[in-house]
């Protein structure tokens, strides 16, 4: 019989005994709550063999649960450094995982417990970022190289006139003018386009005739899907003009036809057409969201591609999202039309059935104002001729040369200059100064600040500025 000192010893073990299987109860269950809730968590045995791996884990490496245990874990880890593996992420089959690794104990022999975070979203952003941020050098370079080329067409242009004034009289010369103007034409066309997808170019919404102004990109539009693509036009001759910016719409439009293209195929069709809608009644199934009452003009593109399931269409408009192959596309041309539309006052929407094609409209307000002119190449007019002094300055030499020989062959008499620095020279050494025609934008002083300079000392002096404003940064 147990004498009260005993027993009481034993109770006391067994109460230590009981809080003890508690203590290690409640940490297993800790560690469990832990490890089921927490990022990837995985722990390798020395021998590179899984002793345990959480839900989050085997959702990684796409793997139904315990699928991993006492397999080869696959990938070489090594305590305290920070790597990156492949994994079956929920962003597509490549996903990313960033693993890290420290010494532990399992069942009392050494062991690497390793915890894996999903990644591929971080860094498809960050890929995403690095390349938005290419294109912003794109597009800087391009508003750069914009002031020039334009000044080479400009003085293309001028000598082109000048052949057509000098060989009027030669008929057979007259078809490779006309040739040289077309392609001109066409490179000022090309250099608008480039300017509109860099995004950096003056936005200037006017009234304008939509039909003409896609007839005017028709060339860049079949070029666009090339001869295995069918391109066909339909257009509503009765809609009236629309108040946007023409390159902006050119741009819209560029992009919902390359995106067409690339719907088809080989052998597809892409068919472009404009109408007239005069709403009465909102909420309708074939009228956009958003479209009131009123008359619209409806651009519509369609394609006989595949088609979109519910869960791309939802995403289409969204930046950088794309089903492009990877390097194929960043996903930035629907959200830049869906922007663009937008700010024009516009609506967006898209029809679309898996096997059966896709419809894309751009409905925008009928505007009552009337179409402004489109600018038309035209020869320039013979100059009547003076003996009034003119200062010329422009930084591109083909320029200043073109404006040199123009205005002395109309008998004036001519300065030129590159710059500010040196007109401000010229001018200085000048007895008579009629009129300053110089560029706006040049490298230093601008045309601007150049005028003023010179009006302190010539109070009378008109001036005539040249070439484009600056563009939006």
């Amino acid at each position: 019989m147990l004498d009260a000192q005993e027993a009481a010893r034993q109770i006391a073990l067994a109460l230590k005994q009981i809080r003890l299987r508690q203590a290690v109860e409640s940490s297993e269950a800790s560690f469990r709550s832990i490890a089921a809730n927490a990022d990837g968590l995985v722990i390798v045995g020395m021998d590179g063999r899984v002793l345990y791996a959480n839900p989050a884990a085997e959702r990684l490496f796409d793997q139904r649960p315990g699928g991993m245990l006492d397999k080869p874990f696959g990938h070489e880890i090594e305590p305290g450094k920070r790597c990156e593996i492949p994994v079956i992420s929920a962003q597509g089959p490549e996903g990313i995982a960033e693993i890290r690794t420290v010494r532990t104990e399992w069942a009392g022999e050494p062991a690497l417990i390793a915890s894996l975070r999903d990644v591929t979203e971080q860094r498809r952003l960050e890929s995403n970022l690095l390349q938005a941020q290419k294109m912003a050098v794109v597009g800087r370079l391009a508003g750069a190289v914009a002031h020039d080329l334009n000044n080479l067409l400009t003085a293309m242009t001028g000598n082109v006139d000048l052949l057509r004034q000098g060989l009027g009289r030669h008929p057979e010369a007259s078809g490779s003018i006309q040739a040289i103007a077309e392609a001109i034409d066409r490179a000022t066309l090309v250099a608008q386009q480039v300017l509109a997808f860099s995004r950096k170019q003056v936005v200037a919404p006017r009234p304008m005739d939509l039909n003409l102004r896609i007839h005017k990109v028709l060339p860049l539009l079949r070029q666009a899907c090339g001869e295995d693509v069918e391109l066909s036009l339909a257009f509503d001759e009765g809609i009236p003009s629309v108040y946007a910016d023409p390159i902006q719409i050119e741009q819209v439009l560029m992009n919902l036809v390359v995106n067409a293209r690339d719907a088809v195929g080989l052998g597809g069709r892409v068919a472009v057409s404009t109408s007239r809608r005069d709403v009465v009644a909102e909420a309708s199934d074939d009228i956009a969201e958003g479209v009131t009452p009123g008359t619209w003009v409806v651009l519509g593109v369609r394609d006989t591609g595949e088609g979109m399931g519910s869960e791309t269409l939802e995403q289409i408009f969204e930046p950088f999202f794309t089903t492009k192959e990877a390097g194929k596309g960043l996903g930035l041309g629907l959200s830049t039309v869906s922007d663009i539309v937008h700010k024009s006052g516009g609506q967006l929407s898209v029809r679309t059935v898996p096997g059966d094609g896709t419809l894309f409209q751009i409905w925008l307000p009928g505007c009552e104002a009337p179409p402004e002119l489109e600018e038309l190449s035209q020869p320039v007019e013979a100059l009547e001729g003076g003996d009034e002094t003119i200062l010329v300055v422009d930084d591109e030499p083909a320029l200043r040369r073109l404006l040199s020989d123009c205005l002395q062959k109309a008998g004036y008499r001519v300065a030129v200059a590159a710059d500010a620095h040196e007109a401000l020279e010229i001018a200085a050494r000048l007895d008579q100064l009629d009129l300053l025609l110089t560029d706006v934008r040049m490298p230093g002083t601008h045309g601007k600040d150049l005028e003023g300079l010179l009006r302190n000392d010539r109070p009378g002096l008109i001036t005539i500025f040249t070439g484009r404003p600056a563009l939006r940064e």
